[in-house]
């Protein structure tokens, strides 16, 4: 595989496992404004996750279409 394409497969997956945590904390949270405080990180972190997402896919169409 590909270093640039498990590079951003790795980069994919922490964003993921940052995303399934924020979620798992604001479900617990019971705390009005620290449950803002984690929605408004748990957007950053899923437009983070969705632009690593779109990198990885461009980089998987650019080595099949070689």
């Amino acid at each position: 595989m590909n270093d640039e394409l498990k590079f951003l497969l790795i980069k994919f997956e922490n964003k993921m496992a940052s995303l399934w945590q924020l979620d798992g904390q604001l479900h617990e949270c019971e705390d009005e404004d620290r449950a803002w405080r984690y929605e408004k990180r748990q957007r950053i972190v899923q437009a983070e996750c969705d632009a690593a997402r779109a990198e990885l896919v461009a980089k998987i169409e650019e080595l099949t279409c070689v």
